[in-house]
């Protein structure tokens, strides 16, 4: 009975072909981005398709167009890789601050500038655990002039509180602006079972601005939230301006509250950002809050 070395039964890689090397049947060698198989021993004999001496194993691609080496056709940082008409195609970084727009089917992504007046979702933001501080950083940037930030739940841990907004610098490693210069005004409307009462109140060169929020404690199915808009928090040429109103539902629901108020920061600081707290700084923000952040360029 014949002996078969099962050790054999392989193909032989030899590299890149030599048409000085002599080569035996399943030997595998490189050429072209090709890769052949040897079907009859022989010594230079050329790699070729079909040959008497060689087989094709594996075909190299087009470049760039079927995906086999992507890197010739994204070649810079910021390029983003797409598919038009035909294949491949690269689409090289866009202008700082332009956004990526889609033209719909049967058409190619193109970079785009944002237009006066569009209105554009920047962040969301949740707060977690029952922070003495709740931080939105790295919101506001050159890109927009005006911003809204909805705040849903709108709670605190603590009942007969109110929350503090104090500006940030910093970008992404944020503190806040304690410096004594906001001033503003809030205005209070509450309506009973009996009565209506309507108060006011304010501050001037105070490290914070202050929007109403009575008894409220931790539950979210009171249904309060607030709007804030600010204007030119991140452009040092100006002065950050605010304005809110909120509805505020009384934790036992013996009472609703709408305010409202305006602030000013007076002093021209680049700010980055906003944070929210309780009054008494020992008291808590509640779990589950929820901002979203928006920007409209003038």
């Amino acid at each position: 009975m014949a002996t078969i070395n099962l050790g054999a039964i392989k193909f032989n890689w030899k590299g890149a072909y030599n048409s000085s090397t002599t080569y035996a049947v399943d030997d595998v060698v490189s050429s072209g981005g090709n890769s052949y198989v040897c079907i009859q021993a022989h010594s230079n004999q050329a790699v070729g398709n079909a040959t008497a001496y060689w087989n094709i194993m594996s075909s190299a691609g087009s470049n760039g167009t079927d995906g086999t080496d992507v890197g010739t056709t994204i070649t810079t940082q910021g390029d983003i890789l797409y598919r038009d008409g035909s294949g491949l195609a690269r689409l090289g970084a866009g202008t700082s601050g332009y956004y990526l727009k889609t033209q719909g089917a049967s058409a190619n992504p193109v970079w785009s500038e944002v237009s006066a007046g569009s209105h554009t979702k920047i962040a969301e933001f949740t707060s977690s655990g029952t922070p003495t501080y709740w931080a939105l950083d790295n919101i506001f940037t050159s890109t927009y002039d005006f911003y809204m930030i909805y705040l849903t739940n709108y709670l605190h841990v603590d009942s007969n509180l109110q929350w503090y907004v104090r500006l940030r610098t910093g970008g992404a490693s944020g503190s806040n602006d304690n410096n004594s210069s906001y001033r503003f005004m809030v205005y209070k409307n509450q309506r009973t079972s009996g009565t209506e009462a309507n108060s006011g109140d304010g501050g001037w060169d105070t490290n914070h601005y202050r929007i109403a929020n009575y008894d409220l404690s931790d539950d979210t199915n009171k249904g309060s939230f607030c709007q804030l808009y600010i204007s030119n928090p991140y452009n040092n040429d100006r002065m950050t301006s605010f304005i809110h109103h909120a509805l505020v539902n009384q934790s036992d629901m013996t009472a609703v509250n709408y305010t409202n108020g305006a602030c000013v920061f007076n002093n021209n600081t680049s700010h980055t950002g906003i944070s929210f707290s309780a009054q008494d700084s020992s008291n808590k923000i509640a779990n589950g809050n929820k901002a979203f952040v928006y920007g409209i360029k003038y």
